[in-house]
């Protein structure tokens, strides 16, 4: 039973591995229907998007019918219906309160266009993390059985005296060199896994596919100024700055009196019955204004002030840094797509000499034809331009997606 089940596993694992491989692309087109976090995200924006909604209130008419029964001896009662109306004519905290839920919750939209572009990148990071490690282990295998190998043959020369005892503790060195890599790295694996799964919602990822596309992209001609007061960061500091004006000017607005209109319409009698012909015929109407000066308040509206307006040069100052970040990466962003596309290049073409001169490397080895230091050297060369190249793939795919949010702003 333990066999058959184990055989199981092993079958189960080649069948996801040959068909369920997960592509960048996919993995970025699951994420709205897979991702936690982007729920989460949707979320967030719909009940920010409320803020206004909940500030409505506060400025409509308040509706109320009241019953109420009262008596001086217990046995005379007095009955009272009435329907009263409350309407705030004047109260400026509530009414610039009105204007600042409405900045947050266009800020809410602007959050979710934003976060699309945050997890776009972080999906593109983890998913080349991932491939990397997919690929290291993939190379660690082969490594282990050439070097398991070359192990065994040295044994027999080191056995009849063909080599040294110092060349053979180098070779079993580096078998188990490369056996600690690969247990470090699938431990490695296994984590980027785990952020993988997290970020895109895809339970079985499979394996990942590698790239060799890759779109073209080009920055020129295009006007930054028409991008950067479009952009999702731009609108959401200026947006910040302008609520903290409003919180400022609503924390000054605490000075001033606060007034309301109260329309009551009701009737009183000692036998309670509702009677809409006789409460509409009989009851007697009250009309009042009541008007609430604030005296004193323990400091706490001038300590409030206080408060705001540093909030407020810490907002501006925050939509300073932004605006100037954002600047200085659109004008610099033809640079990047050009680093981007020669570090593609450089690292694709040391790669592939990487790879032939690796090749080449271990048929010398094995007809005694090259050292075993010189191999190792090859060999961590070849391991390091595999994982240079995969880098150079991410930098680009980040550098794509981002273009693409950007030019999307042009209007």
């Amino acid at each position: 039973m333990k066999k058959f089940f184990i055989s199981f596993v092993i079958v189960l694992s080649a069948f996801l591995t040959l068909f369920s491989d997960t592509s960048l692309e996919e993995a970025l087109l699951k994420v709205k229907s897979s991702s936690i976090d982007f729920k989460l995200k949707v979320i967030e924006r719909d009940i920010n998007n409320k803020a206004l909604l909940n500030s409505l209130p506060s400025i409509l008419p308040y509706v109320a019918y009241t019953i109420s029964v009262d008596s001086t001896n217990y046995s005379n009662w007095n009955y009272s219906q009435s329907l009263s109306i409350s309407q705030t004519i004047f109260n400026l905290p509530t009414f610039l309160g009105v204007f600042k839920n409405k900045e947050y919750s266009d800020i809410a939209n602007l959050l979710y266009l934003k976060s699309i572009n945050d997890i776009t990148q972080s999906i593109i990071e983890s998913y080349f993390n991932l491939l990397a490690y997919q690929k290291k282990i993939e190379t660690d295998s082969i490594l282990i059985s050439t070097e398991e190998l070359n192990l065994k043959k040295n044994r027999i020369l080191f056995e009849n005296g063909l080599i040294s005892e110092s060349n053979y503790l180098n070779i079993e060195s580096n078998y188990y060199s490369v056996l600690f890599s690969y247990e470090k790295d699938r431990i490695t694996f296994q984590t980027y896994l785990e952020e993988f799964i997290n970020l895109t919602g895809i339970t079985f990822p499979g394996k990942l596919e590698d790239i060799d596309t890759f779109p073209v992209i080009s920055f020129e001609g295009i006007d930054g100024s028409k991008i950067l007061e479009n952009l999702p960061e731009y609108i959401i500091a200026k947006k910040n700055y302008t609520v903290s004006e409003e919180e400022r000017l609503i924390s000054y607005s605490e000075f001033f009196p606060k007034a309301s209109l109260n329309l009551s319409y009701g009737i009183s009698d000692t036998v309670y019955r509702f009677d809409l012909k006789d409460l509409l015929d009989s009851s007697s109407v009250r009309v009042g204004v009541s008007i609430s000066f604030p005296v004193f308040t323990g400091f706490s509206r001038s300590l409030n002030i206080i408060q705001k307006s540093y909030s407020k040069k810490s907002a501006y100052l925050n939509f300073l840094k932004m605006k100037e970040s954002l600047k200085v990466e659109i004008e610099n962003f033809d640079e990047r797509i050009k680093l981007s596309k020669n570090f593609l290049e450089s690292s694709k073409k040391l790669f592939e000499s990487s790879q032939k001169n690796f090749e080449k490397a271990k048929i010398l080895l094995q007809n005694g034809e090259l050292s075993t230091t010189d191999y190792i050297s090859i060999e961590k060369s070849y391991m390091e331009s595999i994982l240079n190249y995969l880098n150079s793939k991410k930098e680009y795919y980040k550098t794509y997606y981002r273009y693409l949010y950007l030019i999307r702003r042009i209007k």
